[in-house]
């Protein structure tokens, strides 16, 4: 659990909010907690990737480039990876 939703649940419980500030604050944290149980599901699929076929398919699984761009030098001439031209 972030930092942010602890807080935001000490908040909840602790301070006598509006309403309506009450169900925004609860809706972001209900977000932020999805978003976390999402990212720890991510690592876990990398980690057992990375154990079952190697370091390449642990960065393929996180979503990490696995080429570098080629250097630009401004000679593109069309969608290069670093200048966007």
């Amino acid at each position: 659990m972030s930092d942010f939703v602890s807080d935001a649940r000490r908040i909840l419980r602790r301070h006598n909010l509006d309403e309506d500030v009450r169900e925004v604050l609860e809706r972001v944290v209900q977000e932020a907690e999805e978003k976390d149980y999402r990212e720890e599901e991510k690592r876990e699929r990398a980690y057992e990737a990375g154990m079952l076929y190697g370091v390449e398919a642990y960065n393929e699984a996180m979503g990490y480039s696995l080429a570098a761009p080629e250097p630009c030098g401004h000679h593109c001439t069309s969608d290069c990876p670093r200048c966007g031209e």
